[in-house]
């Protein structure tokens, strides 16, 4: 059985489509390989506030998180990124607080200390917060004078 014409340019059609996906793929690879991240600079917000490092949070904290961005260059300079992802986070100490692992939202547990890890399982990066819980503080104060 011959090829027609018909046949070959159906062929040539099929080859020109794999390879304008191969190009679409390679130009894909490269981007990400140009913006690719090199650093992880997390934080511990409270109530969507950044607080210091090492963090303290209260007992009663509701609002506590873990924040995260990527950069492209190291220590958190240059441009963001996109992660790779997934992105997880994890208490050492979960007596202490706990750190849902998706979402980074913080449950204090008990007065102590913990650290909390933000790990990019895509690219390997990760970065360390030092959390310390403590007690409540007084929101306000009753007082009587008896004669």
């Amino acid at each position: 059985m011959g090829w027609g014409e018909h046949d070959i340019r159906k062929r040539l059609e099929n080859i020109e489509f794999r390879i304008e996906r191969l190009e679409y793929g390679v130009e894909r690879i490269i981007q990400l390989l140009e913006h690719r991240a090199v650093s992880l600079v997390s934080q511990i917000t409270i109530g969507g506030i950044p607080v210091g490092q090492p963090a303290s949070i209260h007992l009663n904290s509701t609002t506590a998180q873990v924040t995260f961005e990527e950069f492209d260059q190291p220590g958190g300079q240059g441009n963001k990124v996109p992660p790779v992802g997934p992105v997880g986070f994890s208490s050492d100490t979960p007596a202490t607080l706990t750190v849902d692992p998706a979402s980074g939202k913080i449950t204090p547990v008990a007065i102590g200390m913990a650290t909390i890890t933000t790990k990019d399982a895509g690219n390997g990066l990760s970065d360390t917060n030092l959390v310390t819980v403590v007690a409540d503080v007084a929101q306000s104060l009753v007082a009587s004078i008896t004669p």
